[in-house]
């Protein structure tokens, strides 16, 4: 797992990329800015951070996820959650993987989002989330209906 601000994500992969190859890499950073306090998706020259850590890891088996669930209701262990988690990667198998892993979490579910070329429309949905919870001052996720 990639739990680090996008700020930072570069400088740790590099630190990695020799112990992660062969692995799966979750990747949950989200490119963002804070600018007057409110926060803007950013731009990224890979399309998407999980994008960008598939280029710097080429050996590794990469998967975007958790971009919508909030760490702070993660951190609450008695609580269920009550939300989905799009799940996108080029591997199916690695994929796979982390579905098992989300569907260990009571009131979680994974929702099959695609390639990572589908990432950023996952990653961009944070900024749009955390100025609902600021707005509504509230704890939103997202559910896809239809399913």
């Amino acid at each position: 797992m990639i739990t680090v601000p996008y700020e930072a994500m570069a400088a740790t992969i590099e630190d990695l990329r020799a112990e992660a190859a062969g692995r799966i890499l979750v990747s949950t950073a989200v490119p963002m800015e804070f600018l007057g306090g409110v926060p803007h998706p950013i731009t990224t020259g890979f399309g998407s951070a999980a994008e960008q850590v598939a280029t710097l890891c080429p050996e590794s088996l990469v998967v975007g996820a958790f971009h919508t669930v909030a760490a702070g209701q993660l951190l609450k262990l008695g609580q269920t959650l009550d939300e989905d988690v799009l799940l996108t990667s080029n591997d199916a198998a690695a994929k796979q993987s982390v579905q098992e892993l989300v569907e260990r979490i009571p009131g979680l579910r994974p929702v099959d989002a695609g390639s990572l070329g589908s990432a950023h429309f996952s990653e961009q949905l944070t900024p749009l989330l955390l100025r609902l919870n600021r707005l509504h001052r509230a704890h939103t996720g997202i559910r896809i209906t239809g399913l």
